[in-house]
């Protein structure tokens, strides 16, 4: 389900992007050019923006990738991807069945059962409250033991990476006929996906922050691309499968009461 792409970062305001056959060229100051064949590029993560790579970022989109840009400070600021496609076969069936319910109970099931299990994943005896409250305990752990820092920019930075990451995989999976299914009954997927994704995200970076000396951003996006390798791709398709599970476990209920009131 999960593609094999890898994100491509270019820095600074002297590098530059170019599409050159099925290659792309990446040109930095003082380093050497190189080539990236196109199709190994899921994300192009650019900070340099300059008219005459628009043909290698319209490239990587039509191959199905995205494309975020950076402000000068690496923050995003803006994405290029795709109109939302009709999506892989499972999804379009996943999308069927919640289309197919009407309503969204099976959906808030799902919903709490998910947070339920994002806060299990850091706080192991069982503390809930809600992300808000969950976010500023970490917060506050990190504080405690590094209080000279200064937070907000940083978990801003953090925050923006994952927004645009979560983005990415729901266009490079193919989940948007999910997205569309859950926002037709008057509910939003991302709203729940990105919550669920950042406590235990932050309870790793509180965990690393907390003996790492510095944080400039080419360490903290080291860092995030070692979370979204695995860690949170994991996570994201664990989600993704228990709302399907929850939507085959209503039809299977759904099922038996027909065949009950048929026997009748």
């Amino acid at each position: 389900m999960l593609s094999k792409g890898k994100p491509l970062y270019i820095m600074g305001k002297q590098a530059s992007l170019r599409l050159d056959g099925a290659s792309l060229r990446v040109l930095q100051p003082d380093k050497s050019e190189r080539r990236v064949p196109l199709r190994r590029v899921n994300r192009a993560i650019i900070q340099a923006h300059e008219q005459d790579q628009l043909q290698a970022c319209l490239a990587i989109v039509r191959q199905g990738g995205t494309v975020h840009f950076l402000d000068a400070e690496g923050h995003v600021c803006a994405m290029l991807h795709q109109p939302t496609a009709d999506g892989s076969s499972w999804a379009r069936e996943l999308a069927s069945s919640i289309e197919y319910h009407g309503n969204s109970r099976p959906y808030r099931v799902w919903r709490q059962t998910q947070q339920r299990h994002a806060w299990s994943l850091v706080f192991r005896r069982g503390f809930c409250g809600d992300f808000e409250a969950n976010r500023k305990r970490l917060i506050r752990y990190l504080l405690l033991h590094r209080p000279e820092l200064e937070l907000q920019r940083e978990l801003q930075w953090l925050d923006e990476q994952l927004l645009a990451w979560l983005h990415a995989q729901i266009a490079l999976e193919g989940l948007y006929p999910i997205v569309r299914a859950v926002h037709a009954q008057g509910e939003q997927l991302l709203d729940v996906l990105q919550p669920c994704l950042q406590i235990p995200l932050l309870w790793r970076y509180v965990r690393w922050r907390r003996s790492q000396a510095t944080a400039v951003v080419s360490e903290r996006t080291e860092f995030f691309e070692l979370q979204a390798a695995v860690p949170l791709r994991k996570q994201l398709l664990r989600h993704m499968r228990a709302l399907d599970a929850q939507y085959g476990y209503e039809r299977g209920v759904e099922g038996r009461a027909s065949a009950l009131e048929l026997g009748s």
